[in-house]
Formats: structure tokens, sequence, C-alpha cells
């Protein structure tokens, strides 16, 4: 996607909403978009092998759009197929701006002994490099991106900010929603089957609503 340059102001909001988060997760390390852009690419070439984007958002908000990739996958299908499944492999967490992708990244080297990293600045960092999204659904390109809140409307130029009328709405009913899962498994003790981004169902959260209506 070929954009015009972000305005320098976004950028700065960004990282310094970023830099406040940090202190939270002090020992995870950090990657920028340019740096997991690069194992992508290389990776597409047989130049190394292909990171794992795990999007620890909630289901609602990955409706919206997804940073692409076969090796994407939701925190609830990375969490179906195990931390073993994953040992050795380079592991990218990501969010709206850091924030719940550093806890989980944190939560994988401290618990699991994953390589696991943040990205900066997450999915607004990468609409402002310009970088491609993705419609889950069918994997087709998208320039929507869900931003949360006005204040955190941070998308590059270009891209086209989504929040919700209730935005607690959908985290809780995917919190409750993980949690039920989990106590299902632990009583079956079954994992359930990768089904990858295309599977996500609809969400039953609020209408989605736009930055400028």
């Amino acid at each position: 996607m070929a954009t015009a340059p972000t305005s320098r102001d976004s950028v700065s909001k960004l990282d310094k909403l970023y830099e406040g988060f940090r202190k939270k997760f002090p020992e995870v390390p950090e990657i920028t978009v340019q740096e997991l852009h690069g194992w992508m690419r290389a990776a597409e070439v047989n130049e190394g092998p292909p990171p794992v984007l795990v999007d620890v958002r909630t289901l609602a908000e990955q409706q919206v759009s997804m940073i692409p990739g076969s090796n994407t996958l939701t925190q609830r299908e990375f969490e179906e197929r195990g931390p073993d499944a994953f040992l050795g492999r380079r592991i990218a967490c990501y969010c709206t701006a850091g924030y719940r992708s550093g806890l989980f990244a944190d939560k994988l080297r401290r618990r699991h002994g994953l390589d696991a990293y943040n990205l900066r600045g997450s999915i607004l960092a990468w609409t402002q490099a310009g970088y491609p999204l993705a419609n889950p659904r069918d994997g087709a390109p998208t320039n929507r991106v869900h931003v949360f809140s006005k204040d955190w409307a941070l998308q590059g130029n270009g891209y086209e900010p989504v929040m919700f009328q209730r935005p607690m709405v959908p985290i809780l009913t995917d919190a409750v929603g993980g949690l039920w899962q989990s106590g299902l498994r632990l009583l079956t003790g079954k994992r359930g089957s990768h089904t990858g981004t295309k599977a996500i169902r609809e969400p039953s959260a609020d209408k989605v609503v736009l930055n400028n209506e």
C-alpha cells in the first residue's frame, strides 16, 4: 500500500504511548515493524525461518483487520496448539499499540521459555510504516484498522480508523469466552484444531463505527 508519510506528531504520540507501557514488561525484547517486515521478507525467499505472529487482540478487533500471512495466528489459535508447538520459533506478539502483546510475550518467555518478542507500536506502527493489512474473512487487502478510541487514532495515512461504540464489550466477551474454552479443555483433555485466520467467526459485539461518523 503506497501512502503519504505519516505525520511526525502521530509517530511521536504512539512512541510516547508505548514507552509508558514498557515498564510493565521490562525484560521482554522488542522488535520494530521494519525488523519484523524484514524477517517476513527473508522467509519468503528462504533466507530465514518464518516468524510466528500472534494477534492478542479480541475477536471483534481481529475481524476488522490483521497483519497478513500464513503464520499469523490469533491468541486463541496459538494457545490451542500449545506452547510446545512453537519451541525454537521466533514469535512476534502484537495488539493495538503494544501493551497487551507485551504482557503476553512476557508470559510466554517466563512460563514457557519461548523466544517471544513484543512488536513495538504493534498494528498502529505497522500502518504508520505503510505495510498491508488483510480482512481475516477472505484474506483480501483492507485499509481499515481498529484503533480502540479517538485518542488512539494514530493510524498511518491512508488507513481508515474503526472503533466500537462500547469498546469494553468485546474485551469482556472475549475474556469470558477464553475462560470457558480453557475450562472445557481441562475437563475433556482436548485441544481445538488450528483453523487459520479465515475461520474467525462473526463477532457478537456492538456494530463498528468509524472515527468520522
